[in-house]
């Protein structure tokens, strides 16, 4: 089977410059925020180090230059303002800030993409306001939380004067104004958190995710899952159960062989043979599950399935925007929905793939699949390089499109499965924890946070994961 190239890579950066300073001159124009971690950094190019340096935009280096477009689309835009004198002064007291709130409205309005009426303009913008800056300051909680990360979490609480601020000229009034660096970096930080939640919210919208996934379910449920018609025309899908039992490698994890599947009436053996049995080097672990099924009609023989769906949340869409360094929710994002399909072998994977292309029963429906990637074989690397992501990673991978709905599908056996739940360097909580700390990076930069050693806290956390999966999984 052929793979096409994946979605083509996007590139950006998340900085976090704290305060505004103010270069002698500014561009005409400024343009497009190209990069996020320009918005986020307290380091870098535009930082306070080299402020005096400072003698005209037009002689300044292509980092320094996009790094003052970033923080004047990310500051200045909102007040009009050109350079950062200009913003100072707009927000430099009560009485101006209140004169340019009109001005403030507009330019808030239409960042959040929200329609501009001016007897409105402030009561919208305070739903915005209320409906953003929660989710900013939820973002930056849902860090540091739990297990090895929690004495990390009261480093890293989000200043009070920033948490209890939700107005955008509140926070502009912090950005400049504020004696503290971390208040300054932290009110920037939320403002941008404010812009790619509203980003991913319109982009949410404009899809119409609530209706489409539901609609991609039901057209399963109506030509892809075998089921019978009742006499009340109403189609009954077959549905049934399987218990497999498993052995994982002592040392890590991956699945040997594989796995067996057992009838009801052997629960209570099984069960005893698991407790009886005692891992020890160069050994196994034993391991049981319980799967519901479906099944697909394939040339007659009824193949069973696991069905199992999820759509990201916006904060889990935030954070691979800031991974990626890609402010656009279009091109960061191209697995907002997802379909997990699991299936007893190999064989089984590559007749659930064949009866997507051929439409499902009789052909009754349309797909369009793409960017098939399938490392099931093993002839095929994981293309993903991140820091989120395993070489090590065995799934069939691939988007089906039908009325214009696009979903990600992944197939796994029962042992790609359990590897992708238990096995070191691919158990989905292990690389969801490198994933985190790739976004903490960003957003908790060390000059601002010197407290917080990822370098050390990381290995540690995997390891702890892993003893844990040994223990309960």
């Amino acid at each position: 089977m052929n793979s096409p190239e994946g979605a083509p890579k996007t590139t950006a950066v998340i900085s976090a410059e704290n305060s505004a300073t103010e270069p002698t001159q500014a561009p005409s124009k400024p343009g497009r925020i190209k990069h996020i971690e320009m918005m986020l950094s307290e380091t870098g190019p535009y930082s306070a180090s080299i402020r005096s340096a400072w003698r005209g935009f037009e002689n300044a280096t292509e980092s320094v230059r996009s790094q003052f477009l970033a923080d004047l689309n990310t500051i200045g835009n909102l007040l009009d303002a050109r350079d950062f004198s200009s913003a100072r002064l707009a927000v430099d007291s009560r009485a101006k800030t209140e004169r340019l709130s009109g001005r403030v409205n507009r330019r808030v309005l239409r960042i959040f993409k929200a329609d501009y009426d001016k007897m409105n303009a402030e009561e919208r913008r305070r739903e915005i306001e209320e409906k953003y800056a929660p989710i900013a300051d939820a973002f930056i909680n849902s860090f540091f939380r739990t297990g090895v990360w929690e004495p990390l979490s009261d480093k890293t609480d989000i200043k009070d004067e920033v948490q209890s601020t939700n107005s955008i000229t509140g926070l502009l009034g912090l950005v400049f104004h504020h004696p503290e660096r971390r208040v300054r970096y932290e009110a920037k930080r939320k403002l941008v958190l404010m812009q790619l939640a509203a980003t991913v919210d319109a982009r949410s919208e404009e899809l119409k995710e609530k209706d489409r996934f539901p609609r991609f379910l039901e057209l399963l449920n109506e030509g892809f899952w075998h089921g019978e018609i009742g006499s009340d025309k109403k189609k009954r899908l077959k549905t049934g159960d399987v218990n497999i039992e498993s052995h994982h490698d002592y040392a890590t994890f991956e699945t040997i062989g594989d796995p067996r599947e057992y009838a009801d009436e052997e629960e209570a053996t099984v069960k005893h043979r698991k407790e009886k049995h005692k891992p020890k080097p160069g050994g196994y672990y034993i391991r049981t599950r319980h799967f519901e099924q479906r099944y697909i009609n394939y040339d007659g023989e009824l193949i069973p399935v696991n069905q199992d769906s999820r759509q990201k949340t916006l904060l889990a869409r935030m954070g691979k925007m800031i991974r990626k360094e890609e402010e656009d929710p279009a091109i960061a994002i191209q697995d907002t929905t997802g379909l997990m399909l699991i299936v007893k072998n190999i064989g089984d994977a590559y007749k659930v793939f064949d009866f997507f292309t051929r439409g499902g029963e009789n052909g009754a429906l349309t797909f369009r699949v793409g960017d098939v990637e399938d490392t099931l074989s093993g002839k095929e690397a994981y293309s993903a390089k991140n820091e989120g992501s395993s070489p090590k990673t065995k799934q069939l991978k691939f988007i089906a499109t039908i009325e214009g709905i696009s979903i990600e599908v992944i197939i796994h056996t029962y042992a790609t499965y359990l590897n992708n739940v238990l096995q070191d360097e691919v158990a989905h909580d292990e690389l969801d924890a490198r994933r985190h700390a790739s976004t903490a990076r960003k957003i908790f930069p060390p000059e601002i946070y010197p407290k917080i050693n990822l370098g050390v806290l990381i290995p540690e956390m995997i390891v702890n994961q892993r003893k844990v999966r040994r223990v309960t999984q």
